[in-house]
């Protein structure tokens, strides 16, 4: 929609210019093919032109099932958490035209679903002897409630909410499986601000119910990480490819973002951050040269002592690392 937003203004992009595979370019060597590669899908597939949403919600995204399929394909995108702001965009019909595309597609999702308890649905993963489960929620907004109908309830489809309903769900999980960690994914925050009050409270109580670790996206910038009932918390990784302009520097926010990766071995996670101003990069994100790194790594460990986290280097670049 961004792209079809420039196209009518006579602006190009790189997805004009050099289609899906340019932003994906710096990143892929993050994307193993023998790896359980996890995404933030912040859109939605639809076969109508326009959206029901269309004078009453700011932003409405849309993406070109089969080019951006195929993308996900080419680059072992093979798992994505859809509870977000913007797979109800195209209503009911759009998503479950888009669950329908990824079932085709053999691509496994949470956090979305043609009801509540689809929604619901978790990652397990099993590594070695060690067993790990992934939810997803989107935060509760009255907009997104009220006017928009996004959240999955009862029998409606929508979206996973960050409610009682889910934490139920995660604490009857770690009664029955006391051993095992969960992980989960949230999409939460303000556009470009720092970590706001709403965020540190569902932070603790998910940390209460069980959660072992919380990474969180939806601010569309990085907010540092914070340690809560012994457990941390990575509040935001900001943007990885998402297509819009970036309002860094009006918005006076650190333009990056982060990819994590867990190193199940030793329970770690390593945030490697990424320079995500797609006016400077053209919409090809890269890892940050150590200028920057030292930028990002300041303000993500600002709420953290020194024991609890280690920054390093390798061979895809900087990243600092903390144990959960």
């Amino acid at each position: 929609m961004y792209t079809e937003k420039r196209k009518s203004r006579g602006q190009t992009d790189a997805l004009q210019q050099y289609g899906y595979h340019y932003s994906f370019e710096k990143i892929q060597p993050f994307l193993g093919k023998n790896d359980i590669n996890i995404a933030n899908f912040e859109a939605v597939f639809s076969l109508e032109n326009q959206s029901p949403l269309k004078d009453k919600k700011p932003f409405v995204l849309k993406a070109d099932a089969k080019k951006t399929l195929e993308e996900f394909k080419r680059i072992h995108l093979n798992y994505l958490v859809l509870a977000n702001n913007h797979l109800k965009d195209y209503g009911e019909q759009g998503l479950a035209y888009t669950l329908q595309q990824l079932d085709q597609a053999s691509i496994s999702y949470i956090g979305a679903g043609l009801n509540q308890k689809d929604a619901h649905n978790y990652f397990e993963i099993t590594f070695e002897a060690k067993h790990y489960a992934i939810f997803n929620g989107y935060w509760h907004r009255d907009t997104a409630y009220l006017d928009y109908d996004f959240y999955a309830l009862g029998s409606r489809s929508g979206v996973a909410c960050l409610n009682g309903v889910l934490l139920e769900q995660i604490m009857r999980y770690k009664q029955a499986h006391p051993e095992r960690k969960i992980i989960v994914i949230c999409h939460w925050g303000v556009d470009f601000k720092p970590i706001t009050k709403d965020q540190t409270k569902l932070a603790t109580i998910l940390t209460q119910a069980g959660a072992d670790l919380i990474v969180g996206h939806g601010a569309h910038t990085i907010q540092p990480i914070q340690i809560i009932n012994q457990k941390p918390v990575v509040f935001n990784i900001g943007n990885a490819v998402f297509n819009s302009d970036g309002e860094y520097e009006q918005q006076n926010a650190l333009p990056f973002g982060c990819i994590a990766r867990l190193d199940l071995a030793k329970d770690i996670i390593r945030l490697y951050p990424m320079y995500t101003n797609n006016l400077q990069t053209f919409w090809q994100p890269y890892p940050v040269d150590a200028e920057d790194f030292s930028k990002a790594n300041a303000y993500m460990t600002s709420l953290l002592t020194p024991e609890n986290y280690m920054a390093s280097q390798d061979n895809l670049g900087r990243y600092l690392e903390v144990k959960f």
